[in-house]
């Protein structure tokens, strides 16, 4: 008889899981089960291709000696099945073990933020890329309208974390190229991004990726550049010059010249 007994939101600790505090915030309740693994449905991710990541081996290592710190999150199905909510790695990391069961909270009712509690979950446990990053904090920020407060306390992560994805979002694409490439330091980056005029910004751009010159000196660089006038802004004002010279009286236009 698999062990089961409903938690209230109340009952949660703070702190515990990242996943339970985005339930907890509906006001959900749990069942805590000891779940078959092969009653466990994994949407989107293979579990044999994964059983050999670094991270999953020292998680595994980790399981053995010391147990399931934390359960993973579940939705029951209809046909009896598991939906896995969040604990990919730590399921992986079970059937490594061979493990048979493995304790889960189960969630009492229908879910809708599944992609939220995943990202959540990849940015909090694995290493992911910047523009893995800056697309999870586009997803929470955009569908899931979380604040920049919340995500820091979802995350785990510091107001300085999240500002930065939050600008890295709004580059231009020109910029979002070699920075989510890495060949392009994030300061670097938003720095260039100040420049509103395109071919100017490419140019220096380029320049950069080349000298690669220290924040301080870049920092420089876009201020010349931002209080330039562009080509077609002195072409205009050339072209005005001219048309107001030629407006003037000919004695006047050659003591001007």
């Amino acid at each position: 008889m698999a062990q089961r007994k409903t938690i209230n939101k109340d009952d949660l600790k703070p702190g515990l899981s990242m996943e339970r505090t985005v339930l907890r915030k509906e006001n959900r309740k749990f069942e805590y089960e000891h779940v078959p693994l092969k009653k466990i449905e994994v949407e989107g991710q293979s579990v044999r291709e994964a059983v050999d990541d670094d991270h999953v081996v020292e998680l595994s290592l980790s399981m053995q000696k010391n147990g399931l710190l934390e359960p993973i999150v579940l939705q029951k199905k209809a046909n009896n099945t598991y939906q896995l909510i969040a604990g990919f790695h730590r399921l992986t990391a079970a059937h490594r073990l061979a493990w048979e069961s493995i304790p889960a909270h189960v969630i009492v009712g229908p879910v809708e933020n599944i992609k939220a509690l995943a990202l959540i979950e990849n940015v909090v446990r694995k290493d992911m890329s910047l523009k893995e990053e800056c697309d999870a904090v586009a997803y929470l920020v955009d569908t899931e309208k979380l604040s920049t407060s919340q995500m820091c306390d979802l995350l785990g992560k510091s107001r300085a974390w999240v500002d930065r994805r939050l600008v890295s979002i709004n580059l231009p694409d020109d910029l979002k190229g070699p920075l989510f490439d890495g060949i392009l330091p994030a300061g670097h980056a938003e720095l260039l991004g100040g420049i509103e005029d395109e071919s100017q910004r490419k140019w220096l751009t380029s320049w950069a990726l080349q000298n690669r010159p220290p924040k301080s000196a870049l920092a420089e660089m876009v201020s010349v550049t931002i209080n330039s006038p562009t080509l077609s802004n002195a072409v205009e004002v050339g072209l005005k010059t001219a048309q107001e010279i030629s407006k003037t009286s000919p004695f006047l236009r050659t003591c001007q010249s």
